[in-house]
């Protein structure tokens, strides 16, 4: 099955579940949950069989020094306690953007559908434990 189609398939199912998205690209469809943007990127996609992640981009951080060791706390801590997410950063201009996903084997499309909500709080989780050890670093 070509990326196209299972795009369209994928994105068909996101709005089945409620969410208004749109397609970027023939792997990438975006949409928005309560307030924030998501990504879903679909990975190795042959005969609707591969990887999909789940991403969530927020919280940009200056790259002065002090900062970048924080978040580098944070993002280790983070990545080390919880296995199913993964938490990255990634710097644009002079800012620093922070990341956070979960990637899922899918044999069908439905087969990431059935848990979507479980994921979302998956990511949402690891976010707030993120941003509380950022928190904490700070005093």
């Amino acid at each position: 099955m070509k990326n196209e189609n299972l795009s369209n398939i994928y994105l068909e199912l996101l709005i089945k579940e409620g969410y208004s998205g749109k397609l970027v690209s023939e792997k990438i469809i975006e949409f928005e949950h309560e307030g924030k943007q998501y990504s879903i990127l679909l990975v190795d996609n042959e005969n609707g069989k591969g990887f999909v992640h789940l991403m969530y981009c927020g919280a940009y951080h200056s790259k002065d020094d002090n900062e970048k060791a924080r978040l580098l706390y944070a993002l280790n801590t983070v990545n080390r306690e919880k296995y199913i997410t993964k938490t990255y950063m990634e710097e644009k201009g002079d800012e620093i953007a922070i990341y956070t996903e979960v990637s899922i084997l899918a044999k069908e499309p439905n087969d990431f559908f059935d848990n979507f909500s479980l994921f979302l709080d998956l990511i949402w989780t690891t976010r707030n434990y993120f941003l509380e050890l950022m928190e904490r670093s700070e005093k």
